[in-house]
């Protein structure tokens, strides 16, 4: 029985009423187990429901980071789209720069050559009656006093690091000298 409840039996006189003023429960440890099981059973409802509603906030705070993220992507995709025609034109001005730095430096390397063949033409005293250069090529037709002539001419451009080889296609002894063609196949340059 609760404390202070006022019971009534039921065949007694309705006059009659019996109170129970102790404060020590019959059922003492029953109850008190039954009390704790439904207090620990409502605490255990209500932590649920707050890590519930927790996940739930967490949740919505996600979502909105996650669309603030799509938002973002698309404003860089935009303003990279809007920048594909200039880094096109970048990427296509830094090609022909280094093709034209390639080809600067093959002009500057033919240029050398050719001064060293022109300077060992002229030290060696020998005429030329053609001159024909092609893209990997030179051709010379001359004629000189001397065989020894042609040779040193010819050993001089053997030192020149971009000549490949030295091919003497004709040489015809003459009263008036030696009629030679030689042909020089130059390195092909990768720039």
């Amino acid at each position: 029985m609760e404390k202070g409840v006022i019971k009534r039996s039921a065949g007694q006189n309705p006059a009659k009423t019996r109170i129970n003023l102790s404060t020590i429960s019959r059922n003492r440890l029953a109850d008190l187990l039954f009390k704790w099981v439904i207090n620990g059973g409502r605490i255990i409802i209500v932590l649920t429901e707050l890590i519930t509603l927790g996940a739930l906030f967490y949740r919505f705070v996600i979502d909105g980071q996650i669309v603030d993220l799509h938002d973002q992507i698309k404003i860089e995709e935009s303003i990279v789209k809007a920048q594909e025609q200039k880094e096109m034109g970048y990427r296509s001005i830094q090609e022909r720069l280094t093709n034209v730095d390639g080809l600067s430096k093959e002009a500057s390397s033919r240029v050398n050559t050719l001064n060293t063949l022109i300077s060992s033409i002229e030290s060696q005293n020998l005429t030329v009656d053609s001159f024909l250069m092609s893209q990997s090529s030179i051709a010379i037709e001359g004629q000189t006093f001397s065989i020894f002539v042609l040779n040193d001419f010819i050993e001089n451009l053997k030192k020149t690091p971009d000549i490949k080889s030295i091919n003497i296609d004709q040489i015809t002894n003459r009263k008036s000298g030696i009629d030679f063609k030689v042909v020089i196949e130059m390195e092909a340059k990768s720039g």
